[in-house]
C-alpha cells in the first residue's frame, strides 16, 4: 500500500511497538502510515484527534487507503457527538464494521465525550499533530496522560511534523502519551537534567545539555523523517521591509513605550505581556482597537507594500497571504481584489475551505488565517506565500510553508515577509528563526539592555 520506501521503513519500525511518534514532515505521508497500521494490524475501533482544519484529512485517507473502515468526524457540541460516538459505534458492532470516530482536539477531553472515550476499548488512538499537546499542564495533554493509562496496551500513535516547536522540552508532554518510561514521570526533574535555568525568575532557559542523549531516547520511539527524502523545489525566503505611516508610528512608539516601561518596573507577566505584543503585531498591519474595543484603522503602509508585491506578480499565478487578524486578511482581501485577482478566504469565518478539492478553481489569490490553514489544507497549486502577519507559533508558521512546499508543488516555492522596521514585526521573525519562544525572547533581549 505504501509508495515509498521512508514509509515502508516507518511501518516495519512500528513493528512489537504498541505506541510510537510519527515525526515526518509534511507531505511526507504520515496519515497514510497511520492508515496502514491501522489495516495492518486489523483494528476495528479507531480514534483519531485532530485539529479542526485537519478533521477533513482523515475520511479522506480512509476512504483513499483503507475504504473498508467507515469514518464519522463528529460536529457540533460536545453532547451532540458523544450521543453521535455511541451510536456509531453501537452501529458498527452490530454491522460488524470497522469504524474511525474523529474528534477535534478541543473536544477530546471536554465532557460528556471525555469520560466515555476514557471507557471505550479502543484498538488504536491517533493523535494528530500531537505537538499542540506539548504542554504539561494543558488540558489535552493532561488527557493524553489519562487516556495513556488506561489503554497501554491499546496502539497509540502520535503525528506531528514539528515535534519540538519551540523548545526540546516540548517532547515531554507527547511522550507522556507514548511511554512514560522514555524520559520519567516528572517534568521538574526532565526539564533539569535536559535544561540550565536562569534568568528572570528562574524561568528562563539558558542552553540545553545532553542533546544526543535525548535525542538517543526519543528516536527508541519515534521514526524520523524530513522533507529531504523527497525531490522537491528549492525554498526562497524573501523579507519586504517599510516604515510605519506616521501616525501609525506616533501611536507605535508610545504603546511600545509604555509596555516597556511596565517591563523595567517588573509588571508584566508573560500572559500579559502576549496581550500587549498582540496589540504592537496588530497596529503593524493599520489597525487597533481603542479601549472600548472598537477596532479603527490607523495607516496602510502594509496594505501598500503588499499592493507593490502584487505587481511583481502575474495575476494569473496563485498566491497565498497569510495573516493572523481578521483586520488583517480584511485588507489583504481589499489588496488582492483592487490587483485585478479572484480571492477566496481560509479562516475561522470560513471554514468551507478545507481541501485542494475545495480550492476555488478560478481564484488567484486565497487569503488564509494562520490558524485556520496552518494544518490540514494542501496550497501546494500556488508557489508565493505573502505572510501579511504571522502567529507566535513555530509548529504554525513551519506548517504553513509545508501547505506549499510539498509533493504536488512544480516550482520553487518563494515566501515573502511583510516586516515594519522598528517594530515587533523583526523580533517576531528573528525569534521564530531562532526557533526560540517569541514572548520569552522579547522580555529576554529587554532585560540585558543598562
Amino acid at each position: 500500500m505504501t509508495d515509498w520506501q521512508h514509509q515502508t521503513d516507518a511501518v516495519a519500525f512500528a513493528d512489537g511497538k504498541n505506541a510510537i511518534m510519527l515525526a515526518m514532515d509534511m507531505g511526507t505521508g504520515k496519515s497514510k502510515v497511520a492508515v496502514e497500521l491501522c489495516v495492518h494490524r486489523g483494528h476495528e475501533k479507531v480514534l483519531v484527534a485532530a485539529p479542526l482544519s485537519a478533521l477533513g484529512v482523515w475520511p479522506r485517507e480512509f476512504n483513499k487507503w483503507a475504504p473498508g473502515y467507515r469514518v464519522v468526524v463528529l460536529e457540533g457540541p460536545v453532547k451532540k457527538k458523544q450521543r453521535d460516538a455511541e451510536a456509531a459505534l453501537n452501529l458498527a458492532e452490530a454491522r460488524q464494521d470497522r469504524i474511525v470516530v474523529v474528534i477535534n482536539h478541543e473536544s477530546l477531553w471536554r465532557e460528556p465525550f471525555g469520560s466515555w472515550a476514557v471507557n471505550i476499548p479502543w484498538d488504536a488512538i491517533i493523535i494528530d499533530e500531537s505537538h499542540r499537546a506539548k504542554s504539561p499542564k494543558g488540558k489535552l495533554s493532561k488527557y493524553l496522560d489519562l487516556l495513556a493509562a488506561t489503554h497501554d496496551r491499546t496502539t497509540r500513535l502520535m503525528l506531528t511534523g514539528t515535534p519540538m516547536p519551540h523548545s526540546p522540552l516540548d517532547i515531554w508532554a507527547q511522550f507522556r502519551f507514548i511511554d512514560q518510561t522514555i524520559f520519567g514521570k516528572s517534568f521538574w526533574k526532565f526539564k533539569n537534567h535536559y535544561a540550565q535555568m536562569g534568568g528572570y525568575l528562574n524561568k528562563q532557559v539558558l542552553f540545553f545539555r545532553d542533546q544526543e542523549g535525548m535525542n538517543d531516547r526519543i528516536y527508541r520511539r519515534a521514526f524520523r523523517v524530513t522533507k529531504d527524502v523527497l525531490s522537491l523545489p528549492e525554498e526562497v525566503s524573501v523579507d519586504r521591509h517599510f516604515a510605519l505611516d506616521r501616525h501609525t508610528r506616533t501611536l507605535y512608539d508610545d504603546m511600545e513605550s509604555n509596555f516597556y516601561t511596565e517591563v523595567d518596573q517588573g509588571e508584566v507577566t508573560a500572559a500579559n505581556a502576549l496581550v500587549q505584543l498582540l496589540r504592537l503585531q496588530q497596529l503593524t498591519g493599520g489597525h487597533v482597537k481603542t479601549d472600548d474595543g472598537i477596532l479603527e484603522q490607523t495607516g496602510t503602509a502594509k496594505a501598500k507594500i503588499l499592493a507593490d508585491v502584487l505587481e511583481d506578480i502575474p495575476k494569473s499565478e496563485p498566491i497565498v497571504v497569510f495573516c493572523r487578524f481578521t483586520a488583517d486578511i480584511d485588507s489583504a482581501l481589499a489588496v488582492c481584489e483592487a490587483a485585478g485577482r479572484v480571492v477566496g478566504e481560509v479562516s475561522g469565518r470560513r471554514k468551507d475551505l478545507t481541501s485542494t478539492a475545495e480550492y476555488p478553481s478560478l481564484a488567484t489569490a486565497l487569503v488564509v488565517q494562520m490558524q485556520a490553514g496552518g494544518a490540514g489544507i494542501d496550497l501546494s497549486r500556488a508557489s508565493t506565500a505573502i505572510y501579511f502577519s504571522v502567529g507566535f507559533s513555530l509548529g504554525d508558521y513551519k506548517q504553513s510553508q509545508a501547505r506549499l512546499h510539498r509533493p504536488g508543488q512544480r516550482h520553487n516555492v518563494t515566501y515573502v515577509h511583510l516586516i515594519a522596521e522598528n517594530t515587533v514585526d523583526v523580533k517576531v521573525y528573528g525569534a521564530l528563526k531562532r526557533r526560540e519562544n517569541v514572548v520569552e525572547s522579547i522580555l529576554k533581549s529587554r532585560r540585558k539592555q543598562p
